[in-house]
């Protein structure tokens, strides 16, 4: 089974888990209470031809530990998993997204340092020549726009019907950038019935990216 199958029936699954986060926080205000996990994952070590990388879920958000598989991990609120965890500055529904890595067998294709590579794939995905790159589960995307922040490129990409998750909003951000030799993809997307915006969500992703940075980085 390939890494994107895994990660279509996974989101899937965690689509259902976000939505009954919702329901959670309403019992919660009406006197219920969440009941909570004994385990807070928060990281996952993924290997790819022999290099390791650091998946690291930022601040509110866990690492779904079924949702493991090979190269790809999923991550979601920790509310929605069960876990309490310090949520994020803001209002509790910015942690209703769901958010997925991958790792590649390879680094971002090209000469130089990472940024004139990136640079060089953010331009590659504005001429359609690896728009495969950006469609989920091999079904076909809509690039709308492309934001480079150093040597990570943020696309904003909406779904065809056929292959949106079912409760999820047809846009997303997918980010692609580098680690340790490995080109990691990230996508971060919402439930359609709580689409915090286009920036908001992409702040999110740029969360992830750097928890992700952060994580891959050693001491000085």
């Amino acid at each position: 089974m390939s890494i994107c199958d895994v990660k279509k029936a996974l989101c899937a699954g965690l689509i259902l888990l976000l939505g009954a986060c919702v329901e959670q926080q309403g019992a919660g205000m009406a006197g219920g209470e969440i009941s909570r996990s004994e385990v807070e994952i928060r990281s996952v070590v993924l290997e790819r031809s022999g290099n390791a990388v650091t998946i690291a879920a930022p601040q509110g958000y866990c690492i779904d530990p079924q949702v493991a598989h090979e190269g790809a991990v999923v991550m979601g609120g920790c509310a929605a998993m069960g876990v309490e965890a310090p949520l994020p500055a803001g209002d509790a529904s910015e942690t209703l997204v769901m958010m997925t890595a991958s790792v590649a067998d390879a680094a971002i294709p090209g000469d130089g340092h990472l940024a004139a590579r990136a640079a060089r794939l953010e331009r590659a995905l504005q001429s359609e020549r690896i728009a495969g790159l950006l469609a989920e589960h091999r079904g076909e995307a809509r690039l709308i726009e492309t934001r480079l922040h150093g040597d990570t490129v943020y696309a904003l990409v909406e779904d065809n019907e056929a292959t949106a998750f079912d409760g999820a909003d047809r846009r997303f951000w997918r980010a692609m950038s580098e680690e340790n030799n490995r080109m990691v993809i990230l996508t971060v997307r919402a439930l359609e019935m709580f689409w915090p915006g286009e920036q908001a969500l992409l702040e999110r992703a740029i969360a992830l990216r750097e928890s992700i940075r952060a994580a891959n980085t050693g001491p000085v």
